[in-house]
């Protein structure tokens, strides 16, 4: 117990107070006011609950300061899953002994680039701050299957004295890094052709492989099957006939449409003419 109490080397800042700690030290006062009632003499207070106090002081104070991140990769995936992920690594970081101050996360964003990932650029930024010590992910791949995208985070956060746990893997150190940027990236690679194998097998079929065509929408039900628009289609058809008489079609119908419309994506867009 002295050992560990001996180990406090400054004064506790109040976001490491754990709120337990708080009410413990508020039941000591209670009970020191009441010891003549609730224990036998003053050797008891001084012998056991004061150095059980300092103990405990010693215990939250030296916390470790964590930050957790969390990722999903597609909108086809439920939204719970970082809220599923951040409880996890919320329940390690308990155990642990991890008082986490900070979390971040990236909703519907592809593991095989940093770009576009507002959540880990955000994560950095406040690594950079040094706003904690521990970065906690449920597993090294949420913050990236690339394996020199992984080895770069790696080596970004412990320059700045950060480590990465990981709720399957513990702490992350070289080799693990390597071996687990690795087997994602294979992974990824391995599922990337079998999902052009797929798609090949969907053409083949005389089905559409995905993505929306103007001119066309989807058949309700029936998966890779399309229908006309006839709206859509009519300026199709007049793009074809236009450039097939020698004219700009393409700026030609453009500008007889509506000035604003949907995209085939439903987003809204405005005409901008030259």
């Amino acid at each position: 117990m002295k050992g560990v109490v001996d180990r406090v080397s400054r004064p506790a800042t109040s976001g490491e107070i754990d709120p337990i700690l708080i009410k413990f030290v508020e039941a000591l006062a209670i009970a020191d006011a009441r010891r003549d009632h609730l224990f036998e003499s003053e050797r008891l207070m001084r012998t056991i609950l004061m150095p059980l106090a300092r103990c405990a002081s010693a215990v939250v104070f030296k916390m470790k300061l964590a930050a957790i991140y969390a990722r999903f990769s597609t909108e086809l995936q439920n939204e719970k899953s970082t809220e599923d992920q951040i409880a996890l690594c919320r329940a390690y970081a308990a155990r642990h002994q991890l008082n986490v101050v900070a979390t971040f996360e990236d909703r519907a964003r592809s593991d095989a680039s940093v770009f576009g990932r507002d959540g880990l650029m955000q994560l950095m930024d406040a690594a950079r701050q040094r706003l904690f010590t521990v970065v906690i992910v449920e597993a090294l791949d949420r913050l990236s299957r690339d394996m020199e995208d992984l080895a770069g985070i790696h080596k970004r956060l412990s320059f700045q004295g950060i480590e990465i746990q990981a709720v399957h893997d513990g702490t992350a150190d070289s080799i693990l890094i390597g071996i687990r940027g690795l087997v994602g990236q294979m992974q990824r690679e391995d599922g990337a052709k079998k999902v052009r194998r797929g798609m090949a097998g969907v053409v083949r079929d005389g089905r559409h492989a995905g993505g929306r065509a103007y001119g066309y929408r989807a058949i309700p039900g029936k998966p890779g099957e399309l229908e006309i628009v006839e709206e859509e289609a009519a300026i199709i058809r007049r793009i074809f006939v236009a450039y097939a008489g020698g004219t700009n079609a393409s700026r030609d119908c453009t500008r007889s449409q509506p000035r604003k419309r949907s995209s085939t994506t439903g987003a809204a867009m405005e005409r901008i003419d030259d």
